[in-house]
């Protein structure tokens, strides 16, 4: 199933949400592990995909490449992404240990790719101020600053892998969205997903999750750096963020 492509659609619902963010769209795409295999145009096909959802924005939760060959092909698939509030992304693992990290950063963004690894910035949706802040954690910034100098209507941290999902609480974010564990890779009848590597085990292997006030989406990504997959497709989730009643 390494090529079997699902794009689809989840509700988030949120507490107190303005009714002007009721509807606000996400495109969320995790773990592309570029390397050579699957080649250019596989990914590029996926950018298609995101670009036809035409969400307001689109976040990036890292293991973006593993190969240096492959630099080359990120203009091809990230610099043709569109979304009308901008892309965002953090790096993960793969990114930092195969990588020199500053200059992969500044490579993502030339092409209007915004990073937000430890760091945190406010934007307008719908004339509400949303906050979008991220982590790198445990692989980067062991304990970013995030400023909460500003009141805002919605909060989103990137983060590669779920594991920090305690910090993200405790800056009150509504929405976090990671990757980092393909869903597990194979997933069997009835078990599901038999390794994850995560200290939440295989409990948040991939889809959505509530702990308190936070709402976590884990992605299932796009590759990974062993070709295969088992009953856990690769996916690009559009998330509809709505009003809870």
């Amino acid at each position: 199933q390494v090529l079997s492509l699902e794009v689809n659609q989840k509700n988030v619902f949120v507490d107190d949400l303005p009714e002007s963010l009721d509807g606000m769209t996400i495109t969320h795409i995790s773990d592309f592990h570029l390397v050579g295999i699957p080649g250019k145009p596989f990914f590029q096909w996926v950018t298609q995909q995101v670009n036809k959802l035409e969400s307001d924005l689109i976040c990036v939760s890292g293991d973006i490449i593993d190969s240096p060959e492959c630099v080359e092909w990120l203009s091809d698939i990230f610099g043709e992404m569109k979304a009308p509030h901008g892309k965002y992304f953090v790096l993960g693992n793969h990114d930092i240990r195969k990588l020199e990290r500053s200059e992969l950063i500044s490579t993502l963004e030339s092409l209007d790719m915004k990073w937000v690894g430890g760091t945190s910035q406010v934007i307008d949706v719908n004339g509400e101020p949303v906050r979008i802040c991220g982590t790198e954690m445990p692989w980067a910034d062991s304990n970013p600053e995030i400023a909460l100098d500003r009141e805002v209507s919605f909060s989103i941290a990137v983060i590669h892998s779920p594991d920090p999902i305690n910090w993200v609480r405790q800056i009150d974010v509504e929405l976090a969205l990671a990757g980092h564990l393909h869903g597990g890779q194979i997933r069997l009848p009835v078990i599901g997903p038999v390794v994850s590597p995560s200290i939440h085990g295989v409990r948040m292997a991939s889809g959505v999750y509530r702990r308190g006030s936070t709402m976590l989406h884990v992605s299932r990504g796009i590759s990974g750096l062993q070709p295969i997959r088992w009953r856990c497709r690769p996916e690009i989730t559009q998330l509809v963020i709505r009003q809870r009643s």
